[in-house]
């Protein structure tokens, strides 16, 4: 009888510690990839016209001090002549506050026909301006 009370509180402990695990694992991954919003920045990125794009320099969330840019994904809307850029977050990623992003020949010749937004998560576009002219 006793083996078998033992036997149940070592279960219910071991399916405590998963409940607990897979708790962990869950706002782990919850935080550990998310959109990030212009206003959660210090200040607006920085655009620098490249010979083959844009170089993007970012400061980190300012909400969230944990999560670290490490990914600017841009889409192309020729017809309209914009360029959307979207920024993600994540826990444990590497340093990193420059991003390149490759423009075609055709869209550079033209890039001051184009408007640059930053999307927040919400879609809300953010007007930015290209700064200056970098060399890579």
């Amino acid at each position: 009888m006793y083996a078998l009370e033992l036997e149940s509180m070592e279960m219910n402990s071991m399916k405590c510690k998963l409940i607990i695990f897979l708790l962990i694992f869950y706002i782990n991954c919850s935080f550990g990839n998310k959109q990030i919003s212009i206003n959660e920045m210090g200040s607006n990125p920085i655009l620098n016209l490249t010979r083959s794009g844009l170089k993007i320099t970012t400061v980190n969330s300012k909400v969230d001090s944990a999560l670290l840019i490490y990914k600017i994904e841009s889409e192309i809307n020729q017809s309209r002549k914009e360029i959307y850029l979207k920024g993600y977050q994540a826990l444990g990623k590497k340093f990193k506050n420059e991003f390149p992003i490759l423009l075609s020949k055709e869209i550079l010749e033209d890039i001051r026909g184009y408007k640059i937004y930053w999307l927040d998560p919400d879609e809300k576009k953010n007007l930015l301006e290209i700064k200056g002219f970098s060399i890579p």
